[in-house]
């Protein structure tokens, strides 16, 4: 026994016997390289999944360079397939047949889903692009009829790349946001126009309590700032004539204040020449 504080030593690494020893490896025939193993740390090889795209599949049957040539649709036969990828260096990479047909299947599966995503986007893009273009066209109002359209803008693509079906929900859509931008445009319009009218008639000398609205209109005509305004021009009769009336109302006001303020004068006035007779 080894003295205290002192561990015991190792106990002897002696060879197993004979009988317990795996058996050799036999050597490799002439010409035959032995297996390679992976590296250290190396990813495990990869282990294809049924319904699973290889990933040099993807690759092959749709290359990088050009893609919208050489791509292979999702409708297309394993023969037609075949035809556009057998050239291509990964085409090896599956050894066998059932290997290569599973790869194309799985393929065609995932594509037919990107051609319909790619297709729905398509169309959504052409529906925006002509809700935009109608919209901003100066041919279009809230009153043009869809057969109107149809004639004006049926030659141009960017009507035509449009199904019928999704070209009246368009012309639906269009007519509703022309109806409310016409509708505020007017507003705005009326609103300038008053506020316009009142400006120029506020600076007519010419026009007084007094003046009829058959007078008015003369004045209006030689005003060089009212003849050269065609919007106010074409401004709504009833709204002109409600803004003349108003601004009558306005001068006959000042045309009352004006006599009682003259009655006072005069009252103050006789006070005055009475008191200076006491």
């Amino acid at each position: 026994m080894p003295p205290p504080g002192i561990p015991p030593p190792f106990p002897p690494m002696g060879l197993p016997p004979m009988s317990q020893r795996p058996p050799a490896i036999p050597p490799m025939p002439p010409g035959i390289l032995p297996p390679m193993l992976p590296p250290m740390g190396a990813p495990p090889p990869l282990t294809q999944i049924p319904g699973m795209v290889p990933p040099m599949m993807p690759g092959m049957l749709m290359p990088a360079v050009p893609v919208t040539a050489a791509a292979v649709p999702s409708n297309a036969s394993w023969e037609q397939a075949m035809k556009m990828v057998v050239t291509d260096p990964r085409y090896s990479a599956l050894p066998k047949l059932s290997e290569k047909k599973q790869a194309f299947n799985a393929y065609k599966a995932q594509r037919e889903k990107e051609e319909k995503e790619e297709a729905r986007l398509r169309a959504k893009e052409a529906k925006q692009t002509l809700q935009h273009f109608l919209e901003q066209h100066e041919r279009m109002t809230s009153t043009t009829r869809y057969r109107r359209a149809e004639q004006t803008f049926g030659e141009l693509e960017v009507w035509a790349v449009v199904p019928e079906r999704d070209r009246k929900e368009v012309y639906d859509d269009v007519l509703f946001f022309l109806a409310k931008k016409e509708k505020e445009q007017a507003k705005q319009l009326r609103r300038r126009n008053i506020q316009a009218l009142k400006s120029i008639l506020d600076g007519m000398s010419s026009v007084n309590f007094q003046t009829t609205w058959s007078q008015a209109q003369q004045y209006l005509m030689d005003n060089p700032s009212f003849a050269q305004d065609h919007q106010l021009q074409n401004m709504d009769k009833e709204d002109a004539l409600i803004c003349f009336e108003e601004h009558i109302r306005a001068l006959e006001r000042e045309e009352e204040e004006e006599r009682e303020r003259a009655r006072l004068r005069e009252r103050r006035q006789q006070r005055k020449n009475r008191e200076a007779f006491q």
